[in-house]
């Protein structure tokens, strides 16, 4: 009888190491690795489920932002941390914080984008050097494709941009459809893409080189914490000369960089972008360079002549956006133009290949089709539209080319900033009659 209940024990022993595993059963040979050709490949859909409790998953899903106070400060994050498990492709990782993410625009109680941090409440590495993840609801990128060949082509022409994959997301078994798994941009990023790793990251979100909307920008990373002692006050006040010093511009920002970054976002009509709207970008102080580096952000809503959702964000040129300070005023000389037109034609005739970007689409419409949910119904028709901009785009902007330079505005526009005036106080009252008496 103790043979048999030896051997009872050690079958259901087996049985259950085979039936799941979990983050702290790592010496299993069927644990995927999750670096990031896993991650953000484009080959595969990646299966994430999250479990938390009904009251926690209410509670991160309708916490929302207030309109006045994202436009007073954009960095005064609403949303509140909750615990929960993750799921990814089978490997279960325990007690990770989740909390919902978005401004404006991707905002939604149903399906909410949605950060991860693994080791928010336990110690744990179950990604490797990979702490967090970012999944993007896709509600403004229409195409659900948007992110990933943006930031695809940002990469190509060598502006460092994040990877994005694909995962089909459940939350409490509740399929939420194919979200966008984007690359955080933080130091682990940083240590990939650049020389150094130990220079100051700020956020741009709705703000400029200015000195009032400069205060707007929300520190990442590095070392310098005082927002006054940031680099970008200095090239602030060199943009507000009249004259421009180039030369002492070339000092402070890695110009041949930033060209390519500008032509991009005009290139694939990103009006929600910098150099179009002023927002929905990094700006990287490389330490070992000591210059500045632009890194895209928040492209959901490109390879559209769409000017945004109030029109006219982006116009009127289709071939450079200028409504920023620092494309407006290198477009004020010769220099900036010259440099502009040049990297703008190169990109053109070295990586802008119609049938390549569109067998792309093609490739990556058939991998997550089985996937998508009724919501996203319209990434069909969205997919055959941006194959119809593909194949119009360099005819339009070639139009365009004929007549260089184009004409800008006399100025930039005016970057958003608050500023506290003063306060006010009162009470009033008021008095009803109930007028409809039978």
């Amino acid at each position: 009888m103790t043979a048999i209940r030896y051997f009872v024990a050690l079958l259901a022993s087996i049985l259950f190491l085979n039936s799941a595993y979990s983050y702290q059963s790592t010496a299993l040979a069927s644990k995927p690795e999750l670096d990031a050709a896993r991650l953000y490949g484009n080959e595969r859909v990646t299966k994430i489920e999250i479990e938390l409790e009904q009251p926690l998953w209410d509670q991160l899903r309708l916490q929302r932002r207030d309109f006045v106070d994202a436009m007073i400060d954009p960095n005064n994050s609403p949303f509140d941390w909750v615990k929960g498990n993750i799921i990814i492709d089978g490997l279960k990782i325990s007690n990770v914080g989740i909390r919902k993410k978005g401004f404006l625009g991707s905002i939604d109680d149903d399906f909410p984008s949605l950060k991860i941090k693994v080791n928010e409440y336990v110690d744990q590495s179950p990604m490797g050097s990979y702490k967090n993840l970012t999944l993007n609801n896709n509600k403004q990128d229409i195409p659900v494709l948007s992110q990933m060949m943006a930031y695809g082509f940002f990469n190509d022409v060598g502006v460092p941009a994040p990877r994005v994959g694909f995962a089909t997301l459940f939350v409490n078994g509740k399929h939420l459809g194919v979200y966008s798994i984007v690359e955080p941009v933080d130091k682990q990023f940083l240590k990939g893409n650049f020389s150094s790793d130990a220079g100051d990251l700020l956020e741009g979100t709705l703000c400029d080189f200015s000195k009032n909307s400069i205060l707007r920008m929300d520190h990442k990373a590095g070392p310098t914490k005082s927002s006054d002692k940031w680099q970008v006050n200095q090239v602030a006040e060199l943009l507000q000369q009249k004259e421009l010093d180039y030369k002492r511009l070339e000092q402070m920002v890695d110009l041949p960089s930033f060209y390519r970054f500008w032509a991009v976002e005009s290139l694939l009509a990103f009006w929600d972008g910098y150099s179009a709207n002023q927002n929905n970008y990094f700006l990287y102080h490389n330490a070992d360079t000591g210059r500045l580096h632009f890194i895209p952000w928040g492209a959901d809503s490109l390879w559209s002549t769409m000017a945004g959702p109030f029109g006219g964000l982006s116009k009127p040129n289709e071939s450079v956006y200028s409504n920023s300070v620092l494309p407006h005023a290198l477009l004020r000389i010769k220099e900036g133009q010259d440099a502009y037109i040049r990297t703008l034609k190169q990109i053109l005739e070295n990586h802008w290949d119609e049938a390549e970007l569109i067998a792309k689409i093609n490739e990556a419409s058939a991998l997550i089709e089985p996937y998508l949910h009724s919501r996203q119904r319209g990434a069909a028709q969205g997919q055959k539209d941006m194959q119809r901009f593909i194949s119009n785009r360099r005819r339009r902007i070639d139009r365009e080319l004929e007549k260089w330079p184009v004409t800008i505005a006399a100025e930039p526009r005016r970057p958003t900033h608050s500023e506290e005036m003063g306060t006010v106080a009162g009470d009033f009252s008021t008095f009803c009659n109930d007028l409809l008496k039978a």
